[in-house]
This record gives C-alpha cells, sequence and structure tokens, in this order.
C-alpha cells in the first residue's frame, strides 16, 4: 500500500557506503564500490550531498561540465520504506534524464537502496556508516 499522506521529517545528512550491488533478476550479491558519500535526506527529497547538505555536483562530466547530483522527490511510504523519484533534468546541450532513479530509504535511514532503471537491473546498496571523527580505531590491530 503506497501512503501519500504527509510525513514530518526535517532534513538530515547521513554518511553512506555503498557496500554492495544486487542483481534484481538473479538476487546474487557482489562487493559495492565502498565508496563514502553524504545523502540529505526530508520529507521532500533525497539527494547525494555534501556534508552540510548542500547539493553534490558530480566533475567532469559531459564534456568537463559538473553536473548535480539526481534530486528524487518523496513519492510516499511503503510497508516503512521511504520512495523518492528523480525529477527530470535537462542539463543543456541535448542531454536530459528522465526519470528513472530512484531511492528506497529505510524508516531508521540505516540502508539506501538506490535504482537506476536503466542500469541493467543492478540494485545499488547504501549503509549508514559512522562519521570519520567518531570511528573507533582498535587498541590492538591483528
Amino acid at each position: 500500500m503506497l501512503l501519500l499522506g504527509a510525513v514530518s521529517m526535517s532534513a538530515q545528512t547521513y554518511l553512506y557506503k555503498q557496500t554492495y550491488v544486487v542483481n534484481k533478476q538473479t538476487g546474487v550479491r557482489k562487493k559495492g564500490h565502498m565508496a563514502e558519500n553524504y545523502f540529505t535526506i526530508s520529507d521532500r527529497a533525497c539527494y547525494m550531498s555534501d556534508k552540510e547538505g548542500n547539493l553534490y555536483y558530480h566533475p567532469g562530466l559531459f564534456g568537463g561540465a559538473s553536473t548535480p547530483a539526481v534530486i528524487c522527490v518523496f513519492q510516499g511510504v511503503q510497508d516503512g520504506v521511504y520512495i523518492y523519484k528523480e525529477q527530470d533534468q535537462d542539463f543543456g546541450f541535448g542531454h536530459i534524464l528522465y526519470g528513472s532513479q530512484y531511492y528506497y530509504v529505510a524508516s531508521d535511514k540505516s540502508r539506501i537502496n538506490s535504482i537506476n532503471l536503466r542500469s541493467k537491473d543492478e540494485v545499488r546498496v547504501y549503509e549508514r556508516i559512522e562519521e570519520p571523527e567518531n570511528r573507533r580505531v582498535p587498541i590492538q590491530l591483528y
């Protein structure tokens, strides 16, 4: 059941790591690129950002021009999962992205599934991690 009622959530920014990628057809998991990215999540949108919640820009794509990260707009809640869908974006020079990106965010914000309908049935799984300054180094290394 898709619930389109008002959801009260102020914008919050968390650090995530892409831990693995799942093939939707086979269920096979493979290791993700392990890169760390900030995501800002609100009751209106979900997008890749910097630590302060400012929209992230990808440097040098499409002939050297920087392009903004995908902004996915809140669609509703289904089974406790927040659903966001990409808005169509026109980057000029004839390049338009047509709403093919979805973010599915766990209600506790611990995980984001990123699905691009043009990406060969892959689901990119991001798991929330501790900020670098909060990570503890073990006393003894093995």
